[in-house]
């Protein structure tokens, strides 16, 4: 009886680490223009913390980053990124930011 136990913790303790990395991912896309360029030359991690109330880092400035002007941003959280938060506790959510110009 214990034996089984013993195997049942692992896996639980597996399932419930891989369904805490996948359950703050998400992604924004913003598109300018009906036919915008999806493949981003430009990423980067933007900072954020105190449960996303405070940029650390400074906001994207797109006119510098694209002279031509922009096509698409993306924002993401992936599992690394979730996986950075929960060890930080909430202080620090960082998130990628892609950038495609024009």
């Amino acid at each position: 009886m214990k034996t089984r136990q013993c195997l049942r913790r692992p896996r639980s303790l597996i399932f419930f680490c891989l369904l805490l990395l996948t359950a703050g991912c998400s992604t924004v896309n913003f598109i300018e223009g009906s036919q915008a360029k999806m493949t981003y030359e430009q990423e980067s991690w933007h900072h954020i913390g105190v449960l996303r109330l405070i940029e650390f880092s400074t906001p994207v400035n797109l006119q510098a980053a694209c002279s031509n002007g922009w096509s698409a941003v993306r924002t993401r959280t992936g599992p690394l990124q979730v996986l950075v938060g929960l060890i930080a506790g909430g202080i620090y959510n960082p998130e990628e930011v892609s950038i495609s110009c024009r």
